[in-house]
């Protein structure tokens, strides 16, 4: 067994909910457990187990290629942990929030599986964790205020939306129809409930937000935010060159963009039914249009609508649940002719191929937990693996492009280069032509996730040139796919070193 999955196990131990990922029937005798994962004991846990583990993986004489990959994670844990207390201010935001996780779970969208009565009674002893997790988050908060470290006005306000929108919908009603249902949904209201409200009346009424924003605003923010990328990307990134190059691609797909846009005529939907038709549509086509490209065989997902406590969110893809969500509440930003490229990037050969593949390979557990470079940026290069003849697709394809290339601007003009929000406002709303709703929604997420908007275009980027490099040895783009996907969804630093050595040299 490989060392990180020994890791593995020990991380089960303090945080059982990792297996509402994995599904393990050996470890789903602590299924009850909640942790909570704000909590100093929590963490000095955690710690521990890195510092042991870091020690352990040091002493090797010989490293695999997971050894290596759990060296680099352990020691950016450890980074996080010793040098990097902003967070600790913030534990929550508007893409991270344990009580907005349980909404979804309790709804029966995310991924904690009721099957049985048993599977109804631990999840019931889950929610009963969540008043002194609430506790633990607003002691985290008032600690921001008393160190000045707070969150950013225009997060808060979406945050309190969300929660008045999901107490007013009643979205955390658990909707499946079965005996324990009952049940379940009086404890929802006892302990899910009773949160939410203790957490909206506080952001309402006692928390302090500021109105600057990104990780640049806050003391060692800028250094923090270097690291950060370094690890989300590659030891040599930096957001200088990052920028530099975002210009650039700005200058060349607005160009190609320019010829295109005189034919054309953006058709939206009337109906949520007519976006879930056209995506399986879609879905039907692909799985013969690009199977070729491949040597396992392209599965079939399910397609819903965003779950109304995720309507900040426009698509993703859930691995748990097989599913790929579209946001159907505000039908008016869905473009017909989009849907294809969206397609590619959510379903096949995009996130549902990689990761439905990867949870059934032989490669170490650990690694299933995901490279965020490599899922992001797959799912990028996935967009230009269909033969285009449309030109409104085509154009939509570029759309995406450019989209991606803007948030390689805008991520590290938030976080690093202190722009201003009308600055960033307008430079998305120039190119993406988005409504102020959509253009709010969009920058909120790159404020709330530093360095995760840079993964795609950068990830996709690194594959496509990895795959150049296979075709002048004579592989064709089947076997490239095959040995890129051969160790795992892991860090393209460490893949491409392993790919380079083992096929190119």
């Amino acid at each position: 067994m490989e060392l990180c999955d020994i890791y593995l196990q020990k991380l089960f131990l303090i945080d059982p909910t990792i297996n509402d990922f994995f599904c393990k029937t050996e470890w789903g005798h602590k299924r009850h457990i909640q942790p909570n994962v704000y909590s100093e004991p929590y963490y000095e846990k955690l710690y521990k187990l890195v510092q042991a583990f870091l020690k352990r993986v040091k002493k090797k004489k010989e490293k695999t290629l997971y050894d290596t990959l759990l060296l680099k994670d352990l020691l950016y844990s450890i980074h996080m942990e010793k040098d990097y207390e902003i967070y600790m201010y913030m534990p929550i935001d508007l893409h991270n929030n344990i009580l907005i996780t349980y909404v979804t779970y309790s709804s029966g969208n995310g991924s904690y599986a009721f099957s049985d009565k048993d599977s109804y009674s631990d999840f019931s002893k889950r929610l009963k964790s969540l008043p002194d997790i609430t506790d633990t988050i607003i002691e985290k908060l008032n600690n921001g205020i008393d160190n000045n470290v707070l969150l950013y006005s225009g997060v808060v306000k979406a945050m309190s939306q969300q929660i008045k929108d999901i107490l007013y919908n009643k979205s955390y009603k658990h909707t499946k129809r079965t005996k324990y249902s009952k049940q379940l949904n009086k404890d929802i209201d006892l302990y899910l409930v009773t949160c939410l409200n203790t957490l909206l009346l506080y952001l309402l009424n006692d928390y302090k937000s500021q109105d600057s924003f990104g990780l640049q605003s806050y003391k060692g923010g800028k250094k923090a935010y270097r690291e950060i990328i370094k690890h989300a990307i590659s030891s040599s990134s930096k957001p200088e060159e990052i920028q530099r190059y975002g210009y650039s691609e700005l200058r060349r797909i607005s160009q190609k963009m320019k010829g295109l846009q005189t034919k054309i005529k953006d058709v939206h939907y009337d109906t949520e039914k007519d976006v879930i038709d056209d995506l399986n549509k879609i879905q039907t086509m692909l799985k013969k249009q690009v199977a070729p490209l491949f040597k396992q065989p392209l599965t079939t997902y399910k397609i819903k609508p965003v779950p109304p406590e995720n309507k900040h969110m426009y698509a993703y893809y859930s691995l748990t649940t097989k599913t790929f969500y579209i946001n159907t509440h505000n039908l008016e930003n869905i473009k017909k002719h989009e849907l294809l490229v969206l397609s590619l990037h959510e379903g096949n050969p995009g996130h549902h191929f990689q990761t439905q593949l990867h949870q059934k390979s032989n490669v170490p557990e650990y690694t299933k937990l995901g490279n965020t470079l490599f899922i992001e940026g797959w799912a990028f290069y996935c967009e230009n693996l269909f033969p285009y003849q449309d030109s409104m697709e085509y154009y939509h394809k570029l759309r995406y492009d450019l989209n991606r290339t803007l948030r390689l601007l805008i991520d590290t003009g938030i976080h690093y280069f202190g722009w201003s929000y009308t600055k960033c406002f307008q430079l998305l709303q120039k190119h993406m032509k988005t409504s102020d709703k959509e253009t709010n929604r969009m920058l909120l997420r790159y404020i709330c996730l530093p360095g995760q908007a840079l993964t795609y275009k950068l990830g996709g980027n690194k594959i496509l040139q990895l795959r150049e490099d296979f075709k002048q040895k004579g592989y064709s783009t089947k076997e490239f796919h095959t040995f890129l996907m051969e160790k795992g969804p892991i860090s393209l630093d460490e893949l491409t070193g392993y790919l380079t050595e083992t096929y190119l040299s």
